[in-house]
C-alpha cells in the first residue's frame, strides 16, 4: 500500500493501514522533510495489528513530477524485487496537494505498464472523518507498447542528461535483456516513441542523440 505523509501524526493512515492490512507499506515524502517519527508510528501501529508489513519510506522531488512518479515506482519495483506484486493506493483528506497528485500519477502509470510485474489493485480515500470511500482507479495512458519497445524506451530515459544513441540502446538491449535484434529495428523502435511522444531527437546527422520526455520517462520508470 502507498499512502502520502500526513500533516500532524498519525491519523488517518491507520485507518488505511486498517483497511488495506497491507503486507508492505510505502509512504511517501517530500524530499527535506524528517519523516523518522511518522514512519517509526506506522512500524509500531503496524506490529500492534500484527501485520507482516515491512514499512519503506520513498522521497520524492517537491518540483519534478516524473522523478517523484519515477521514485515511488522504483521503491515498488525494488521491494517486489521481480516478483509480481499489487499495489493498493490510499489517499489522505490533508495530505500535501503535491503528494495526492504524485501518488495518483503513480496509480495510473501502474495501471498503464504491465511489463514490470507491478499491477495496481485499489484505491481509497480517507477522509477526515476516519471514513473510508474506495475510488474508480484512474484510466490507462492511451500508448501502447510491446515489451521490446518499452525495453527501448526504459534504456534511452536511464541514459542521463547526455542522452543515448542509437548503437547504446542496440548494446544495451543485449547486455540487459539478451535481446538480439539489428540495429535498424532500434532506429525504427525509437523513430515509433517519437511518433508517440515518449522520445525526442536532441541532435541531427549520422549519429543523433536521443533523450525520453517527460511522459516517456514516467511511463519507463
Amino acid at each position: 500500500m502507498v499512502m502520502p505523509l500526513e500533516d500532524g501524526g498519525l491519523r488517518l493512515g491507520r485507518v488505511a493501514v486498517r483497511h488495506f492490512e497491507p503486507s508492505g507499506v510505502f509512504i511517501v515524502a517530500p524530499e527535506g522533510v524528517d519523516a523518522k517519527p511518522y514512519v517509526d508510528a506506522v512500524n509500531e501501529y503496524v506490529r500492534l495489528l500484527a501485520l507482516p508489513s515491512e514499512v519503506h519510506l520513498v522521497q520524492v522531488s517537491n518540483v519534478s513530477l516524473d522523478d517523484a512518479v519515477r521514485a515511488v515506482r522504483g521503491g515498488l519495483e525494488d521491494a517486489a524485487g521481480g516478483r509480481l506484486a499489487t499495489v493498493d493506493f490510499a489517499i489522505l483528506e490533508g495530505a500535501s496537494a503535491w503528494l495526492t497528485t504524485v501518488l495518483l500519477y503513480t496509480a495510473t502509470v501502474v495501471r498503464s505498464v504491465r511489463w514490470n510485474g507491478l499491477t495496481l489493485g485499489s484505491l481509497a480515500y480517507v477522509n477526515a472523518s476516519g471514513l473510508t470511500i474506495r475510488l474508480r482507479k484512474p484510466g490507462r495512458y492511451p500508448i501502447k507498447l510491446n515489451l521490446r519497445t518499452y525495453r527501448v524506451l526504459r534504456i534511452v530515459a536511464r541514459s542521463g542528461s547526455e542522452g543515448a544513441l542509437a548503437r547504446d540502446v542496440h548494446a544495451a538491449l543485449a547486455r540487459q535483456y539478451g535481446d538480439e535484434v539489428s540495429r535498424q529495428f532500434v532506429t525504427n523502435m525509437l523513430a515509433l516513441l517519437i511518433r508517440k511522444g515518449l522520445v525526442k531527437r536532441v541532435s541531427e546527422g549520422p549519429n543523433p542523440t536521443y533523450h525520453a520526455t517527460s511522459i516517456g520517462k514516467i511511463l519507463a520508470g
